[in-house]
This record gives structure tokens, sequence and C-alpha cells, in this order.
């Protein structure tokens, strides 16, 4: 390891600071919108939260979340993270109830009724407006979510 190699990972835990309530160690700079630790490391901007799996763990294997025990997108404890599948993300997700609802049921009729009307109008506008990605506006059109929303209710 390099001098400058352990600079940085002191720099990054200079960055982290104990939450003596909830145990986590919090990452305390930048954040993706999805309220996640970022940093730029080694040239690229990575998730916090990984890069303390990864030089508490070693190498994260392909294809592999680092979920948290603890539900907060901010920490960096390695004692918190763990690594898991995309489907035990979900899992863990839903069974803790933490998916979020960017939007109301009144928005995604609006977002049915405002693409099924203007030819023109693309899932990646529609997503723009509404603060959510082209792929969930996909889904929302598609009804593969919200499917509760029956088509006669729009």
């Amino acid at each position: 390891m390099t001098r400058t190699e352990e600079e940085a990972i002191a720099q990054f835990h200079a960055n982290c600071v104990r939450n003596e309530v909830t145990g986590c160690v919090e990452w305390t700079k930048g954040l993706f919108t999805s309220g996640y630790g970022a940093l730029r490391w080694k040239g690229k901007i990575v998730k916090a939260h990984r890069l303390a799996y990864e030089l508490s763990h070693g190498a994260i294997e392909a294809c592999m979340c680092i979920l948290h025990a603890c539900d907060n997108p901010k920490c960096c404890s390695p004692d918190h993270l763990r690594q898991g599948t995309q489907k035990e993300n979900t899992q863990d997700m839903l069974s803790r109830n933490r998916q979020a609802a960017k939007l109301t049921e009144l928005q995604v009729a609006e977002i049915r009724t405002k693409y099924a009307s203007i030819s023109d109008l693309t899932y990646a506008v529609l997503g723009a407006q509404y603060g959510v990605s082209n792929v969930t506006i996909c889904k929302i059109v598609r009804y593969k979510i919200w499917k509760h929303l029956a088509a006669s209710e729009n």
C-alpha cells in the first residue's frame, strides 16, 4: 500500500463519525440522492458503505449488494454491513417496510393519463416531472407496478 493510499484511507475514516445513539458510523460528506454516502475513490464515484465494507472485509463478490442491518444508508460501520444478493436486499427492504413511496396514487393516475393522451411524451420527461426514473415511469405505464390502481380508476 502506498503512502497515498494510506492517507486516502485515513481521510475516509476521518469523514465518518460514530452516532452514539444508534451505534452507526455515519458518512459526513456528500450523499447520493438515495441518501447513501458518495465519494471519489481511485478516480471513480463510489458508495461510502461499499468502500467501508471492502476496507474491512475485502473485495465484494461480483453482482453482490452490501446490506445494512441498521437501515441507515449513511452508515459505514463494518459491523452493520454484509454481502447479499439483490433478492435478499429487496426482501429485507420489504420485510422492514422501507420501500420509498415517492409517488401518490393521484400522481400515478396522472402519469398514466398524461402518457396515454400526449403522443410525443417520453418516459424521461415524465420521470423528470415527477422526480423518478424513466424506468419507474415505464413500469407504471405498463402496470408492472402500482397494479392495484386499475385502468378504470384513472
